[in-house]
């Protein structure tokens, strides 16, 4: 979204479509996708990262475990916590570190 213009371009398909997903940004404007549920409310483990400048999608390693609505937040260094959210309507009480 450009808040100059008023309008919003596309920025290619995820490899994994997905809701309920945590998304933060990372050093360098990337942007770091993580978990959510499937079409099937499945829980996903599965994690990608958004590159603005070749508005692209690169799949990553998974989370160890697959969650939904959990939160996200950078720390410092670049890495992101992962934390809680839920597995087929059962709260989590882990957490998870994502480092680029």
């Amino acid at each position: 979204y450009d808040p100059k213009t008023g309008t919003w371009t596309a920025a290619g398909a995820m490899t994994t479509p997905r809701f309920g997903h945590v998304a933060v940004a990372l050093n360098g404007g990337r942007v770091l996708v993580a978990g959510g549920e499937d079409k099937d409310l499945h829980p996903v483990a599965s994690a990608e990262v958004y590159d603005p400048t070749s508005r692209t999608w690169t799949e990553t390693a998974p989370m160890g475990t697959a969650r939904a609505f959990a939160v996200a937040s950078p720390l410092p260094g670049g890495s992101v916590l992962v934390a809680g959210g839920f597995v087929i309507n059962q709260p989590l009480a882990t957490a998870e570190r994502f480092v680029p």
